[in-house]
C-alpha cells in the first residue's frame, strides 16, 4: 500500500521530467553558435528535426539543464527504495512502478544529444520496408519515401553503413514494417519506448537474481540500477540499443542455473544485437558447467549459432567494415584520447611511428594514438583471460565485472551509452557496485565534447570531464571499500 510520500516522489519525478524538458528546449533555442564558428548551419539543421538534436551549442546551459534534470529524477527515484512505503514487502514493486512512470515521462523529452536513433529508423526502414541491405550502402539510394527524405537531411544519402549486429537490424526492420505508415517523430519515439521496455526487462531480471535477498536490500539494489543517471537517460531519452543488448544478457544470468538452453538463446540474442556482448559468454558457460557440462556446451553452441544465423540475411561487407573502422578511429572523452592528447596536440596524431612500415590489416597506419589503442585492448584481453580463470574458481561478480570495465575504458570514444554495459553491476554489492554506480552517475559528462562548440577554454573542461569519468569511479570505490566490505561480510 502506497503512502503520500511515495506518490509525491513519483509526481516529483514526472514533473521534473516534463519541466526539465521544456527548459532544455528553450535553452537550446537560445544557444545557436555564431555564424563565424562554422557550427551554426549544422546546429540549426539538428534543431529543426522532429526530435531536435543538440550538438555544438554556443553555451553549456543545455548540458547543465539535462544533467540537473536527470540528477533530480535519479535522487527522487533512489528515495523510493528507502522509507517511502509502509509495507516493506512493496518496496521493490514501488521502485519498478516509479521507474516506469519516470521513464515514460522522460520518453517525451524535447531533445536528443546524438543522432543514433535517426540511424536506427533509417536502417530499419531501408531493410524492413524496402528490402535494402543496410550493411552494403555504397551508393545513393533512389526510393521515394517521405521518412527517408527527412532522414537524408541529417544522415546524407546513403547513410553511414550499419555498424550494429544483424539481430538488431532484423528487429529494426520488423519495427519499421509495423510502423511504416507513421511519421518520423513517432518512429523516433518508438525507439525510446523500446529502451524503456528493455530497461524494465533488465530490472525484472535483476529482481529474479536477487530473489533470496531481503526485501529492503533488494529494493535498494534494484533502484541502484533503475535510477542510475545513465540508465534513466539512455533508456528513455537517448534510446541507445545498448539497453536492448543488456536485457537478454542479464536474463541469461538469471536463468542459467535452471535453464541453460534458454540462457544460451538469450545471450545469443544479446550478441546478435551487439557483438560486444560476447564478453559475457565465457562466464555463463562456466556457471552452467558447474551443474551440467553438456548443458554448458549446448549453451555455448546455441549462443554462437544465433548471431551466425541472423547474419545470413545480410552481406556484411566493405560498408560495414568501413563503419566499424570509422568508429574505432574516433577518439572522444576516453582514456585513449587522454593518453593520446600530447601526440594530437603536437601534430603527430596521424603520423606513422615507423616511416617504412605500411598499413596493417584491420588496423591501418600504426600511429601513436593507434598504438595506445592496441595496448589498451591488449590489457582488455589479458584482463579477460585472468578474470575467466578466477571466475572458474570462485564465481565472483568482481571477476565478471572487471573485463567489462576494462573494455569500456579501452573504447576509443567513451560514449555514455557504453557505460550501460556495466550498469547491472550497480545492483551487486561491494566495491564494484560502487564503481559502476559512480561511473553511471558521471557518464553523461561524455556528452560535453560534442555538446558545446570546441574552443581552447572548453578543451580544458573536456579534459577535466574525461578525467572525472575515468578516475572518479576508481577513487569512489577505493574510498568506500572498508565500509562496503563490512556490509558484504555481514550479508
Amino acid at each position: 500500500m502506497t503512502n503520500a510520500r511515495t506518490l509525491l516522489l513519483i509526481a516529483l519525478m514526472v514533473g521534473v521530467a516534463f519541466g526539465g524538458s521544456a527548459l532544455v528546449l528553450r535553452l537550446a533555442g537560445l544557444a545557436v553558435p555564431a555564424p563565424d564558428s562554422g557550427f551554426a548551419a549544422y546546429y540549426m539543421r539538428g534543431l529543426a528535426q522532429p526530435i531536435p538534436v543538440v550538438q555544438f551549442a554556443a553555451s553549456w546551459y543545455v548540458l547543465l539543464a539535462v544533467w540537473c534534470t536527470i540528477a533530480i529524477v535519479s535522487a527522487a527515484g533512489l528515495a523510493l527504495a528507502g522509507r517511502s512505503v509502509r509495507s516493506r514487502s512493496d518496496r521493490t514493486t514501488m521502485v519498478i512502478a516509479g521507474f516506469a512512470c519516470a521513464a515514460l515521462a522522460l520518453s517525451a523529452f524535447s531533445i536528443l544529444q546524438a543522432f543514433d536513433a535517426y540511424y536506427y529508423v533509417a536502417y530499419g526502414r531501408l531493410y524492413g520496408v524496402f528490402g535494402i541491405d543496410p550493411y552494403a550502402l555504397t551508393s545513393a539510394i533512389h526510393v521515394k519515401d517521405a521518412t527517408l527524405s527527412q532522414l537524408y537531411v541529417v544522415l546524407h544519402n546513403p547513410p553511414f553503413g550499419d555498424p550494429y549486429g544483424p539481430g538488431f537490424t532484423l528487429f529494426a526492420g520488423l519495427l519499421a514494417r509495423a510502423e511504416s505508415n507513421t511519421d518520423l517523430a513517432f518512429q523516433l519515439w518508438s525507439w525510446r519506448l523500446v529502451g524503456v521496455l528493455s530497461a524494465l526487462a533488465t530490472i525484472f531480471a535483476l529482481r529474479r537474481l536477487l530473489q533470496r535477498v531481503p526485501e529492503e536490500e533488494r529494493a535498494r539494489r534494484v533502484a541502484a540500477f533503475a535510477f542510475n543517471p545513465v540508465v534513466l537517460y539512455e533508456s528513455a531519452v537517448g534510446a541507445h540499443n545498448d539497453v536492448m543488448m543488456i536485457a537478454p544478457a542479464v536474463w541469461a544470468f538469471a536463468l542459467v542455473d535452471e535453464l541453460p538452453l534458454i540462457a544460451g538463446v538469450l545471450i545469443g540474442a544479446s550478441i546478435a544485437l551487439k557483438y560486444v556482448a560476447a564478453i559475457a559468454l565465457p562466464f555463463l558457460i562456466i556457471r552452467a558447467g558447474k551443474k551440467n557440462v553438456s548443458g554448458a556446451i549446448l549453451l555455448g553452441c546455441v549462443a554462437v549459432a544465433i548471431p551466425a544465423l541472423c547474419a545470413q540475411a545480410f552481406h556484411l561487407g566493405r560498408s560495414a567494415a568501413a563503419s566499424d573502422a570509422a568508429i574505432g578511429s574516433s577518439l572522444l572523452m576516453s582514456l585513449n584520447w587522454l593518453l593520446a592528447l600530447p601526440f594530437l596536440r603536437g601534430g603527430l596524431g596521424s603520423v606513422p611511428i615507423a616511416s617504412g612500415v605500411g598499413p596493417l590489416p584491420f588496423v591501418g597506419d600504426v600511429t601513436w594514438p593507434r598504438a595506445i589503442q592496441l595496448a589498451l585492448f591488449a590489457v582488455v584481453a589479458i584482463t579477460l583471460v585472468i578474470s575467466i580463470l578466477r571466475y572458474a574458481k570462485r564465481r565472483s561478480v568482481a571477476d565478471a565485472a572487471r573485463p567489462i570495465a576494462a573494455l569500456v575504458l579501452a573504447m576509443p570514444a567513451l560514449h555514455p551509452w557504453y557505460v550501460i554495459w556495466l550498469a547491472p553491476i550497480c545492483a551487486a554489492r561491494g566495491a564494484w557496485a560502487v564503481y559502476a554506480s559512480w561511473f553511471g552517475s558521471l557518464a553523461l559528462l561524455g556528452y560535453a565534447h560534442e555538446g558545446v562548440v570546441p574552443s581552447p577554454v572548453n578543451e580544458v573542461f573536456f579534459v577535466a570531464a574525461a578525467l572525472a569519468m575515468v578516475a572518479g569511479p576508481i577513487a569512489a570505490a577505493r574510498w568506500t571499500r572498508p565500509r562496503v566490505a563490512d556490509v558484504t561480510a555481514r550479508a
